[in-house]
């Protein structure tokens, strides 16, 4: 006799997963309550049992502990299948009688094969004494008819052979009403003329829809009165005769309740625009498809002052005028094929979506320009002032952030009001939710105060090929204790947006200033210190630095800076009037990360360079010490060629020290000599002789 499984589960998801794991192996029975499994349980003496834990009726503690109690079932292997992963879980289960314990998401390979070991095991445990179990009228009644659920059994052509009292009272029917009737009796007509065919279907192919597979469907009911049930469809053979075994719950009050409370979330009562909770789920349903192409364009609202408007001109005008714009966005959503919701009390959002980048962008615009005329013609009707703030943006339907656009929007919002901007068409660009709100929150914090108490200054030393330590750089290090995906990076792009930049470049030439104080003169190395586009376009930068080293008594000839080749290509000539300031002061300049910017080689030997550094991320290509490397090569040559000092930056590996050695480079800076140091380790550093290079190959 072929074996009967019979899944206990609630979710319809695991329930179909699990259909499909064990098709063709057994006979397959579902049970969405724990009071139904135990009904079937008895009747059916299935050859296993899985079963989760967290039923909506009782515990699977309890059915477990009912079944292992009784001396017909006791001998059921049962396996259970739960999302609690807890040990106490585990060890309760076992001790209860469970075979096995699996941890939702399961795998349908694994869980066959314990299956099917599990199966082959109860054949030879099954008590030879187990009475016979034969299905009956009288028993199945018995079984079922404490149940608050519908139960049917049918012939394998729908006949209707069985039903419990719950069944009859939630249909109209009496007994002899049901008995030997098509089950298509309690479906509506679009349903039921499909029946025969489905039935013929599965006969003959055994390729099943339904069956195993609970589902939400329409019944109806004696009176005409149409239902909303949940079917769960078993298929088991009794002496060689198929039946089919249905259990209906009704849904019917809870689809009412649903729609009802739908409505109320879905619709805003005052505009009747979507509301806020309808944009969630719109978002989730376009970014919930296997493929995500295609790009959504969004604009979003907010009048200006409303608090204000509301306190002067009452609620009843406020409320006509959030109507009026309701109308304006309806109408536009109607002619533009988009979507309007209305977020919060002033605030509205409406959104389209376009297969092609441009197409969305141009959409964007036109919106943008409809809104804007007929808001203007709003305006011309109103007996007071009153305007609008517009944020909008194009995002990639792909990006991980579409979810979080109302989000974005309002971040760009605030900012944007921030900055003084009313009344304005603010044209956002697509980046992370959460990094754009902590870096919004810092430059906020930066336009107030830097905090001198988060930043520090390390030293990396820079060695000649003898390997004796020659110069330094020094390099800014930030303690981030409050912005979890913040770096370094983005603490110096807002430093730099909100000119922080410029009091922090001056706290690290201080800082190095006080290290080379404490260093006795003959032992002073000079220093390389970074400065931005910022701290170059300050028409007092040379006066400041020349401030700041006479105070500690440090002169030029122990101070060089590092500019990159980006900051030439952005303003060329004001750069080029600094560096020629610092150069007549005695001080040397260094151009930072050749080969990775877009300088003009028709400047580069019009500046007043001494030094170029070599990028790392042209040193990284660097594998063999004896192999040629073009792009190095040029670069060393092209520095050579107008007469500027080489120095090679990022040197971690010995090929790398073996090839720049080869080549002729002046001085290595990299983590394969040395990291970089706190200014005390430095202090101990420059007082004691390094190893020569020769060692450091060895």
């Amino acid at each position: 006799m072929k074996h009967k499984i019979l899944l206990v589960d609630d979710d319809e998801i695991i329930l179909k997963q699990l259909s499909a794991a064990f098709s063709g192996l057994a006979e397959i029975f579902l049970a969405t309550t724990g009071q139904t499994a135990l009904a079937m349980a008895r009747d059916l003496e299935p050859s296993l049992i899985l079963l989760d834990l967290g039923l909506p009726d009782i515990d699977g503690y309890d059915v477990m502990s009912t079944i292992k109690n009784d001396d017909a079932l006791r001998h059921i292997p049962l396996i259970v299948i739960t999302s609690r992963s807890k040990h106490s879980d585990f060890e309760q289960s076992m001790a209860g009688g469970a075979s096995e314990f699996l941890i939702k998401p399961l795998d349908n390979h694994f869980i066959r094969t314990r299956a099917e070991a599990l199966l082959k095991d109860a054949e030879h445990l099954k008590t030879a004494s187990s009475p016979d179990k034969s299905m009956s009228t009288e028993r199945f009644t018995n079984l079922v008819s404490m149940l608050s659920e519908a139960v049917i059994i049918t012939d394998s052509n729908g006949t209707i052979e069985l039903v419990n009292q719950f069944c009859l009272n939630l249909f109209g029917y009496e007994k002899q009403e049901l008995i030997g009737e098509n089950v298509k009796i309690l479906t509506p007509p679009e349903i039921a003329k499909h029946h025969d065919h489905y039935v013929q279907t599965y006969n003959k192919t055994r390729e099943a829809h339904l069956i195993g597979n609970p589902r939400e469907m329409a019944a109806i009911t004696k009176s005409g009165k149409e239902l909303f049930i949940e079917l769960n469809l078993s298929e088991y053979a009794e002496g060689g005769v198929r039946h089919y075994l249905g259990v209906i719950r009704d849904i019917t009050e809870k689809k009412l309740v649903q729609a009802k409370l739908l409505k109320a979330a879905m619709y805003d009562h005052l505009t009747g625009l979507n509301t806020n909770l309808a944009l969630t789920l719109d978002l989730e349903k376009i970014t919930s498809t296997e493929t995500k192409q295609g790009y959504i364009y969004s604009l979003l609202l907010d009048v200006d002052d409303f608090q204000s408007l509301n306190a002067v001109v009452g609620t009843e005008v406020c409320d006509e005028l959030l109507k009026s714009i309701a109308h304006i966005l309806s109408h536009l959503s109607v002619t533009y094929n988009c979507r309007a919701y209305r977020l919060m009390s002033d605030r509205f959002l409406v959104y389209g979506c376009d297969e092609d980048e441009d197409r969305a962008v141009k959409h964007k615009e036109v919106l943008l320009d409809a809104i804007n005329r007929a808001m203007n013609e709003l305006y011309v009707t109103l007996a007071y002032s009153s305007t609008v703030t517009t944020v909008c943006l194009v995002s990639s339907l792909a990006s991980s952030q579409v979810l979080d656009l109302k989000h974005q929007l309002e971040l760009v919002l605030r900012t944007a009001r921030k900055n003084g901007k009313k009344g304005q068409t603010v044209r956002a660009s697509e980046g992370g939710y959460q990094h754009g709100l902590e870096f919004a929150a810092l430059k906020l914090g930066l336009q107030s105060q830097v905090y001198y108490s988060e930043l520090s200054v390390v030293l990396q030393p820079k060695v000649d090929m003898s390997g004796q330590v020659c110069s330094f750089e020094a390099l800014l290090r930030w303690s981030n204790s409050s912005f979890e995906h913040l770096y370094l990076g983005d603490y110096i792009e807002a430093a730099e947006v909100t000119s922080a930049i410029i009091d922090i470049g001056y706290f690290v030439i201080e800082e190095v200033c006080k290290f080379l104080f404490g260093i006795p003169l003959e032992h002073r190395k000079r220093v390389f210190i970074n400065l931005s586009i910022r701290q170059v376009s300050a028409t007092n930068l040379l006066q400041r630095i020349q401030e700041i080293s006479t105070r500690y008594g440090v002169s030029a000839e122990h101070l060089g800076f590092e500019i990159t080749e980006s900051m030439v290509a952005t303003d060329i000539e004001i750069v080029k009037a600094r560096l020629f300031d610092m150069q007549q002061a005695g001080y040397v300049i260094s151009i930072d990360d050749f080969g990775t910017g877009q300088s003009n080689l028709r400047y580069l030997h019009k500046l007043p360079i001494s030094e170029l550094k070599i990028d790392k991320s042209f040193v990284d290509d660097v594998e063999d010490g004896h192999g040629h490397y073009p792009l190095v090569e040029g670069i060393f040559h092209l520095a050579k060629s107008i007469n500027l000092k080489v120095i090679a930056e990022g040197v971690e590996k010995k090929e790398q020290v073996i090839y720049l050695n080869r080549l002729g480079v002046d001085e290595i800076q990299g983590y394969y000599f040395y990291k970089p140091m706190s200014i005390e380790a430095c202090e101990q550093l420059i007082l004691t002789a390094p190893l020569p290079i020769e060692n450091k190959l060895g």
